[in-house]
């Protein structure tokens, strides 16, 4: 026997209702999750030459993951409440879950794309580019000494001597490289590090600069700047 228009009209409804309160409550659900992935997802720190961590990009992603699957779940368990109420319009409910899924994939890779490319992009990207090496102490009066030593010597060795009194005083792990940072972008390293490297002379020791770090013997190597 067929049921009324009537009677498939307040079904329908009462199935909206009940199918919307499942989404609000899974709703709520996701934006918890959605904080407790940007609680969990760490901090954006610096290493011991300023550089940012990784961290920032992993938290980006853990928020729009969290809070978009969280939703993507609500419109399947809307979908399931449907189905189970009322068969009719399951093929309906069922269109609007797919698409709601894939809407949740695409807007995933968007948001992890962009976060890429903020982080990374700049390196792929033509731009002002450096290269310097540092010996980094905690105390200013070593950095002094060993300014006032390393200027002793003839400039045509200072590269090397500067590398040996790295491997030797440095506190940073760039020491095991003779100090050597290798290249880097403008803003990686801490403001007070970055000036000096991108305005200084190539090969002219540079220093003390006095960072949250400590204080830096800095020697800029090579600077590149496609734009000049």
């Amino acid at each position: 026997m067929s049921s009324s228009p009537a009677l498939l009209l307040s079904q329908t409804t009462t199935t909206r209702a009940s199918a919307q309160k499942k989404v609000n409550r899974l709703n709520v659900r996701g934006r918890r999750v959605a904080v407790a992935a940007k609680t969990s997802g760490g901090s954006v720190g610096a290493d011991g030459n300023g550089n940012a961590s990784a961290s920032s990009l992993e938290k980006s992603a853990a928020v729009v993951v969290g809070s978009l699957t969280a939703s993507s779940f609500a419109c399947l368990d809307a979908h399931a409440a449907v189905e189970q109420s009322n068969p009719a319009i399951a093929d309906v409910a069922e269109a609007a879950s797919a698409l709601a899924t894939y809407s949740v994939i695409g807007l995933t890779v968007a948001a992890i794309g962009v976060s890429l490319f903020k982080s990374f992009g700049s390196f792929i990207l033509p731009g002002k580019r450096a290269s310097a090496s540092h010996i980094l102490v905690a105390d200013e009066s070593l950095a002094i000494s060993l300014k006032e030593r390393l200027l002793e010597g003839p400039q045509s060795t200072l590269l090397d001597r500067f590398a040996k009194e790295a491997s030797a005083y440095s506190t940073c792990p760039s020491k095991s490289k003779g100090g050597d940072l290798g290249e880097f972008k403008p803003g990686q390293m801490v403001r007070e590090f970055d000036t000096v490297v991108f305005e200084a002379p190539l090969m002219e020791l540079q220093g003390p600069v006095k960072t949250q770090f400590g204080y830096h013997l800095i020697l800029v190597t090579d600077r590149t700047d496609p734009s000049a």
